[in-house]
């Protein structure tokens, strides 16, 4: 259990410093499904991390009326 807790403590700290990040320039948000949305190019998350994360997500979903969707590119540059 002390492993989803630091992912999940991982994950909200990613999440704090995307909100703290300058906003950038206006650009169409990609198309995401579900929890978890690998869109960079190579991957950046292994088969066993994809599915720890969102087996993860899905507990928080399921536990309390909190949702959370990971979104994984390669720039956040226009």
């Amino acid at each position: 259990m002390p492993s989803a807790r630091r992912t999940l403590a991982f994950l909200l700290f990613g999440v704090l410093a995307a909100l703290a990040a300058p906003p950038a320039g206006a650009q169409e948000p990609p198309t995401i499904f579900l929890y978890v949305n690998d869109l960079a190019s190579p991957r950046a998350l292994l088969s066993d991390e994809y599915l720890a994360i969102e087996d993860l997500c899905y507990q928080v979903d399921q536990l309390s009326s909190v949702e959370i969707a990971i979104l994984v590119v390669n720039t956040s540059q226009p």
